[in-house]
């Protein structure tokens, strides 16, 4: 409970402090499919709306590999529109690399970390600019807390430094999370989240309450259904 507390806190600091502020609404639907005992693979489909207004569409695909018990290595790539999906002059690339973690603390209580690094690009095919991409590195701490079999209450922060080959880093912004899962018969996984993200450049102190709706599905789990049922008939 002390982390809910904290996280108030922060949100009553972060809302002070903004010169301005967005509410934003994250709409995502994802499926998961477990290639070989070591290997991930996953697809999401994302709807983003900031102030009730249409703002992106994007498609993200990503691979992940368990090393071993404490380590995850994965890459990704992110094909983005904004205001109209067609429209390549708002079209986004973006590429990562990552490592991941899960360690438990305590009885039900875990800390996951993950570090990002990410290259976007911006209108590439049409743009002078779009060749030159956006470097970023993205470090996430996570603590995730399992009310019962099929809640999970999750609570953490991260941190993005950006900037492009000829200018230096700088972080910004920084993000809160909050989230609570249900999982369905280990199969569906249903997210209602509440970020806080704030900018912290002295040019554009924003702050976005982002709402965040989310649905998953492990494929696995599905077709090892489908067989069953294949079986008894």
């Amino acid at each position: 409970m002390k982390y809910y507390y904290l996280l108030l806190l922060i949100t009553i600091s972060f809302a002070s402090n903004a010169q301005t502020s967005s509410f934003d609404n994250w709409f995502g639907v994802g499926m998961e499919y477990n290639i070989i005992k070591p290997l991930t693979a996953k697809v999401k489909f994302g709807y983003r709306m900031s102030d009730f207004s249409s703002d992106a569409t994007f498609i993200d695909g990503s691979l992940r590999y368990k090393v071993h018990k404490y380590l995850r290595i994965g890459i990704g790539w992110r094909y983005a529109g904004r205001g109209n999906p067609t429209d390549v002059d708002a079209i986004t690339n973006r590429f990562h690399i990552e490592a991941s973690n899960k360690v438990k603390i305590i009885k039900k209580l875990y800390l996951k970390s993950r570090l990002r690094y990410q290259l976007r690009f911006k209108d590439w095919m049409v743009s002078e600019l779009g060749y030159i991409p956006k470097h970023s590195l993205r470090l996430r701490l996570l603590f995730d807390y399992a009310i019962h079999k099929k809640w999970t209450a999750t609570i953490g922060g991260e941190f993005f430094t950006s900037g492009y080959y000829n200018t230096s880093p700088v972080v910004d912004p920084i993000r809160i999370i909050s989230r609570i899962d249900y999982t369905i018969k280990k199969t569906h996984t249903l997210g209602l989240a509440y970020n806080i993200e704030q900018g912290l450049a002295m040019t554009d102190n924003h702050t976005a309450h982002i709402i965040a709706l989310n649905y998953s599905v492990n494929l696995n789990k599905v077709l090892k259904r489908i067989k069953k049922k294949k079986k008894k008939k």
